[in-house]
């Protein structure tokens, strides 16, 4: 049964409920608003795509930033528990210790195992010297202005081109 023109079709209704979709009738009508909940739709999965995205070179870029500050003979600093990490961050890193669950396992399988929530991590002030660099304000892993240097030297190179 096709919805009147005062609300939309019965089965978008069963669906998705009518508080959910007045946002949408209040915008676009009620011819317009699944038309606009589609577009939401869309609109929401291109945005978690990015997401997805960004969450893999932002984790792989902190892991780079701090294998390279502390040389290829130390060991993994997962697996150092005398990295400067706070107690709930461990508690994290363990969690993905048990996940992965196979004879071999390797640092980039525990990596993919973190949350984009811990790699919010941040040392404790007596660590942070340790942890991100020297007191001159460099630091290894400060990847995050370096992505966007890197973005906006693109941005300007395609301008010229």
């Amino acid at each position: 049964m096709r919805g009147t023109a005062a609300e939309p079709q019965d089965w978008a209704v069963d669906w998705l409920s009518k508080p959910r979709l007045a946002t949408y009738v209040a915008a676009a009508g009620p011819s317009g608003a699944l038309e606009r909940y589609a577009w939401n739709c869309c609109a929401s999965t291109a945005l978690f795509e990015l997401i997805g995205w960004f969450e893999v070179a932002w984790r792989n870029s902190i892991d780079r930033a701090i294998c390279a500050r502390r040389g290829e003979d130390a060991p993994h600093w997962l697996f150092d528990r005398s990295f400067p990490l706070r107690p709930t961050t461990w508690a994290k890193v363990d969690a993905a210790v048990r996940t992965v669950r196979c004879r071999v396992k390797r640092r980039r399988q525990f990596i993919a195992e973190l949350t984009l929530g811990f790699w919010r991590m941040r040392p404790g002030r007596r660590s942070r010297r340790r942890w991100i660099g020297s007191s001159t304000g460099s630091s290894s892993c400060a990847t995050g202005s370096r992505i966007a240097d890197r973005g906006r030297a693109g941005a300007q190179r395609s301008a010229v081109s």
